[in-house]
């Protein structure tokens, strides 16, 4: 039986460096176009209105929240976008997660 090192990464380096080369040129695409690459939240106090998803629920304890808060793992982030369409911002992208479940 031959045993495989846990610690190793669960990507290939030829992987990654092919993700990378990937993003690099969705990045150029966009930026050639003169759209704006924003990042939005990830995490929220209110949850989403669709009655279809269930996001995931964290906590947060910290300053000014000793008893906690909750809060939201983004389904999409584009409520968000939304809103800077809304603000005038321009065309914007996103390249991120999100946690629909």
């Amino acid at each position: 039986m031959s045993e495989t090192a846990t610690w190793q990464p669960s990507a290939s380096v030829p992987n990654l460096l092919k993700r990378a080369a990937i993003m690099t040129e969705i990045r150029r695409f966009f930026a050639d176009r003169g759209v704006l690459e924003v990042e939005t939240p990830c995490m929220s106090q209110a949850t989403v209105t669709d009655i279809h998803l269930f996001p995931f629920e964290t906590r947060f304890v910290g300053p000014g929240h000793s008893q906690g808060m909750n809060l939201y793992l983004m389904t999409s982030p584009e409520y968000h976008m939304k809103r800077l369409l809304a603000a005038g911002c321009g065309p914007v992208f996103q390249l991120c997660r999100s946690f629909p479940q």
